[in-house]
């Protein structure tokens, strides 16, 4: 699972079609078997998860069906045996396409390990502490989510056994969401893999290489996973402040673009104080459009007032004798 998640943050990708067949008699009903789209979430997330895990479920169901539609057949006559084949088959194509997770349209491939560079002499003691995420990028990053995507923190705390305890700070609304896991070293130093990873249900494998640091100010780590049989990978730019330089920034979009990455996959989440200054200045600006209307009304009531105070002037002076009836006041 990844964090902010980016949220849950990174964003909805391409659609996927799954069928939902389900058994009416002696074979399948036509009006039953229709495409269900959703939309493929952000990788990592608990909702990408529970929505991969109903994949598999889904295709799994499928299968039954077909074997308990394959005996049924069996009692049947030819041309009913025919028809009942022929939506047994089409039942299985839904079946194969809904495990098929790895031909999402226009999915940016991950690059290979050895095509993605290592910090030479990793000094993990010096890695440690806690980082800003000022720049994210991968296959799964929108574009059009940067304005609402909020800047959260990661801390590495170095454990004795050589691998990093990290916890990842976010945001949600108006309360702190922690999320903790582990990050176990390889024989490469500087490159991790996610410890008890068989807890995270479909997840195959994950990979977290730094990519380069200079420890007290910036760092780009690369992180790589395998869910269902797709893989997914991001790269972020970590800081030990939360505004880094205009060329850091950019080595940061060279580098994701070196990966096959464009634009729209590159984000550079708000930070918070600058969110909430946003939030203050809409809703200042939502107050005095509504002190502007407010204003605008009483202008108007006030227009209606003098004009009821002149009319009863002139009635009370063509009483008096004092004005002939078209007097002005």
């Amino acid at each position: 699972m990844w964090a902010a998640g980016v949220s849950r943050r990174f964003g909805e990708g391409p659609l996927t079609t799954h069928f939902s067949p389900s058994p009416v008699g002696l074979g399948l009903s036509r009006s039953s078997w229709k495409p269900r789209m959703t939309a493929h979430p952000d990788w990592g997330t608990t909702d990408h998860i529970q929505s991969q895990m109903e994949h598999r479920d889904s295709a799994q169901g499928a299968l039954v069906t077909a074997r308990a539609a394959v005996r049924r057949t069996r009692l049947l006559g030819p041309a009913t045996m025919a028809l009942s084949l022929l939506w047994l088959g089409l039942t299985l194509l839904g079946a194969l396409q809904t495990q098929a997770q790895g031909t999402i349209p226009n999915w940016i491939p991950a690059p290979p390990l050895s095509k993605v560079p290592l910090q030479p002499n990793f000094q993990a003691d010096q890695f440690q502490g806690k980082w800003y995420v000022v720049g994210l990028a991968g296959n799964a990053v929108k574009k059009e989510e940067q304005g609402r995507f909020k800047m959260y923190t990661t801390t590495y705390e170095l454990k004795e056994d050589g691998s990093y305890n990290v916890i990842s700070t976010l945001l949600r609304g108006q309360l702190c969401d922690n999320w903790i896991r582990t990050f176990v070293p390889s024989l490469q130093p500087g490159q991790f893999k996610l410890g008890d990873i068989k807890k995270y249900s479909g997840l195959q494998s994950y990979v977290v290489r730094v990519v380069s640091t200079n420890y007290s100010q910036f760092a780009i780590v690369f992180f790589k996973k395998v869910s269902n049989n797709q893989e997914y990978f991001k790269t972020t730019l970590y800081g030990r402040t939360k505004v880094l330089s205009p060329e850091l920034k950019e080595n940061f979009v060279r580098f994701a673009k070196s990966l096959g990455l464009s634009d729209d996959n590159i984000i550079f989440p708000v930070a918070i104080e600058y969110a909430a200054i946003n939030s203050m200045l809409d809703q200042i600006n939502s107050c005095l459009d509504h002190l502007e209307e407010k204003n605008d009304h009483l202008h108007a009531r006030l227009q209606e007032l003098l004009e009821s105070n002149r009319q009863t002037r002139l009635e009370f002076q063509q009483q008096l004798g004092e004005a002939p009836s078209d007097a002005s006041p």
